[in-house]
C-alpha cells in the first residue's frame, strides 16, 4: 500500500503534522509535492515524489495518485498534511484521547485490509465522532484520509 501525503505550502518540517505523526509511529510515507516547491523538501529523509508541473491542485493530484502508472501497489491512502490523530476512549467512546505508539500504524494496516473488500475507505473525523461511536460506518462522507483500491477505480473509470 502506498501511504502518501500530498502537500503544498508547508515546506517547513514543523508544519508537517501528519508526516511527523506517521514517522513517530514508524510509518514512512511518500511526500507528494508540487514541482515548484520540491527543492524545499530536502530535509525529509523519506521518499519525495514530485508531481508533473501541470498538476497544481488537489483534485488532479488525487487523480494522478490513482491512475498514474508510476504507482504500482493495489491500494493508496492519501492523507491531508495537517492532521492530528486521536483514538476513542474505552471508558467513554464519545470522547477521544491521544494516540499511543503504534496505534496509527495499526489503523493504516486495518485500512489496507478493508481495501481488499471495499473500493474506498476512510477514517472518521473527530467532529461528529461523538455521535457515531460504531467501529465501522458505511456510506458516509470521507475526507482528510482517503483510501482507495486503485484497480477497482481504474476498471470502472
Amino acid at each position: 500500500m502506498d501511504i502518501v501525503i500530498p502537500t503544498y505550502g508547508r515546506p517547513q518540517q514543523s508544519r508537517q503534522h501528519t508526516l511527523n505523526a506517521l514517522v513517530a509511529d514508524g510509518v514512512l510515507p511518500v511526500l507528494v509535492v508540487q514541482h515548484r516547491e520540491h527543492e524545499q523538501y530536502h530535509w525529509y529523509q523519506g521518499p519525495v515524489h514530485v508531481l508533473p508541473p501541470e498538476i497544481q491542485t488537489v483534485a488532479p493530484t488525487r487523480d494522478y495518485l490513482i491512475h498514474s502508472e508510476v504507482w504500482k501497489s493495489r491500494h493508496v491512502v492519501m492523507l491531508d498534511d495537517d492532521l492530528h490523530f486521536f483514538a476513542r476512549r474505552k471508558d467513554d467512546p464519545t470522547k477521544f484521547r491521544p494516540l499511543v505508539p503504534f496505534e496509527l500504524g495499526r489503523m493504516l494496516a486495518q485500512m489496507e485490509g478493508m481495501l481488499d473488500f471495499f473500493p474506498h475507505v476512510g477514517i472518521a473525523p473527530r467532529e461528529g465522532g461523538n455521535r457515531n461511536v460504531e467501529d465501522f460506518l458505511f456510506s458516509t462522507r470521507n475526507m482528510r484520509v482517503l483510501g482507495y483500491y486503485r484497480e477497482f477505480l481504474r476498471r470502472h473509470k
